[in-house]
């Protein structure tokens, strides 16, 4: 017994034995073993030690294992037995693994054809959006520019057509009165070209940029009206940058704004804050004006495309405007938008 179990330790296969196998105690100074392969060993072998490797290279097969004992003070063999052995292919030639080999590399190859495909997919539908984003930009620009300028454009060329008539006709005081008329419309002019670059321009994107150029803003607005300007910010933002399209709509909302308290409230003052609390931003602005009442057979100037364009922004910005007005006692319009972080870059 124990002949085969070395056996399967260092061949490392599976046999079965005969039944009329018996083992003889033999003294192991006079006795020569002898074993052979049939159908792949053609002679007898002698071994000193039956647990050494015998067959390490045997091909995969059946085989039967003889094995008998030579006592050579005897001179004389043994009965000996044999054993039914039967050797497999290593698994790196089995055909099953081959199998399982070509099926790992035809997936490997669908997963990279797929995901070249899906990143293909994806890079031509990032370039569309990238596209459609450019347009919308040129778009906006487009109509910021004709808003701002091209009005103003038309009417610079008008009044100094006009002016032009007044002169040939010997009329030197009204025409003068057409050019101051054209120099004012031309001030206005270079003050909303330079607004639009502000809010185009991404060097001015953080929140110090934003309150300063406001303040500044507000305060050359209201001051050709003679009205006082009180304005307050938070100062603790420092690391806060906002996208191009916020500060642009938070621009225009304040510029409709107080475009509207110059026009019609008839105000000394303007109470302007900005504030930040968590993921909310908060803009309101506040005169002491005559007010007035919204949505009433929208017989006031206010309740027209003014308002209507900053409600929109504010719908942009996923934030709420909200109008506070009391007859003669001033308005307070308030902006807020609690998801501020979709706005930050």
């Amino acid at each position: 017994m124990k002949l085969l179990f070395l056996y399967v330790i260092s061949v490392n296969i599976v046999f079965s034995l005969n039944d009329n196998y018996s083992v003889k105690k033999v003294e192991e100074d006079s006795v020569i073993y002898q074993y052979r392969i049939m159908g792949y060993d053609s002679t007898w072998k002698n071994t000193s030690a039956i647990n050494h490797q015998l067959w390490s290279q045997l091909p995969a097969g059946a085989y039967q294992f003889e094995i008998r004992e030579y006592y050579p003070q005897q001179n004389r063999y043994g009965e000996g037995t044999s054993l039914s052995i039967e050797t497999e292919f290593p698994f790196w030639k089995q055909f099953n693994f081959w199998w399982l080999h070509i099926l790992v590399v035809l997936i490997f190859f669908w997963l990279l054809r797929r995901y070249e495909i899906k990143n293909k997919y994806i890079s031509k539908q990032t370039i569309q959006e990238k596209q459609r984003a450019v347009e919308t930009e040129r778009s906006r620009i487009a109509r910021d520019f004709h808003d701002g300028i091209g009005s103003s454009l038309s009417q610079i060329s008008i009044t100094l057509d006009v002016a032009n008539k007044k002169i040939s006709s010997g009329d030197i005081a009204a025409a003068q009165q057409d050019i101051n008329l054209t120099a004012s419309t031309i001030y206005t002019l270079m003050n909303g070209l330079r607004d639009i670059i502000w809010a185009l321009d991404p060097s001015t994107n953080s929140y110090q940029d934003l309150t300063a150029f406001i303040r500044h803003y507000a305060a050359r607005f209201l001051q050709t009206k003679g009205i006082k300007l009180f304005f307050e910010s938070d100062s603790n933002n420092e690391n806060l940058f906002f996208t191009s399209e916020f500060r642009r709509n938070i621009f225009f909302i304040t510029k409709e704004a107080l475009t509207n308290v110059c026009k019609y409230s008839k105000a000394t003052k303007v109470d302007f804050e900005i504030t930040i609390k968590g993921n909310e931003f908060n803009l309101k602005i506040a005169d002491n004006g005559c007010g007035f009442e919204p949505c009433i057979e929208n017989t006031d100037p206010r309740n027209g495309k003014g308002l209507n364009n900053m409600t929109s922004r504010a719908e942009a910005l996923d934030g709420i405007l909200n109008i506070q007005t009391i007859k003669d006692k001033g308005t307070l319009i308030s902006l807020r938008i609690p998801t501020l972080d979709s706005h930050i870059i």
